[in-house]
Order: structure tokens, then sequence, then C-alpha cells
């Protein structure tokens, strides 16, 4: 089973006009930066700009496997929407501590 979850990310970067691109870091379970380059609409509903004052934190949705969650310290996070970091993974081994569960 699947469960909704979030993490905070860091958008330090504002790209690219129309549609907007943001780049964003968090670190993973492992301290390894990881950088994603996406669209402003993908990562957040926020009305963000090129005159935005960066940085700011934001949170990126996905899942969890609720039972690597119950069982495990490290767990993977698949963001929503196929969403990779530069590297192209598309999965992050995060700790367990830094997964916050969406309420809706």
């Amino acid at each position: 089973m699947k469960l909704k979850s979030e993490i905070d990310i860091l958008v330090v970067d504002y790209i690219h006009d129309y549609p907007g691109f943001l780049k964003c870091k968090f670190i993973d379970a492992f301290g390894t930066e990881r950088i994603i380059i996406e669209k402003v609409p993908v990562i957040t509903t926020h009305f963000i700009h090129r005159e935005t004052v960066l940085p700011i934190i934001l949170k990126l949705s996905g899942t969890v496997q609720k039972e690597e969650y119950e069982t495990n310290e490290i767990v993977k996070f698949t963001p929503n929407y196929n969403i990779g970091d530069l590297e192209g993974s598309t999965g992050f081994m995060m700790n367990k501590n830094d997964i916050k569960f969406k309420r809706h």
C-alpha cells in the first residue's frame, strides 16, 4: 500500500519564464545533494515568478510504501508525476524522519 507523503525541498533559483522552471535541492538519506529542475506548476500551486525572493522551502509530493515505512529507518520516496533529479533518478532514499504525510 502506498502512502501519500511529501518532503521539504529548497527552491534556489527561478530559471526560465513561462511556464517557469525552478531549481530545487534536497539532501537524501546518504547526505547526497539532489537537484531537480522542473516546471513551477508541476512542483507547486503557489505563484512563483522571476521576482519571487528565493530561497524558499516548498513541499514535494509523492509516495512511500507503507510496509517499508513501518519496518525501516530509510525509505524510498517516489515523487508524483515521475519527477526526477539531474541524474535521472525518480526514487530517492530518505530518512524516515524527513517524510511527512499528507492529511488529504
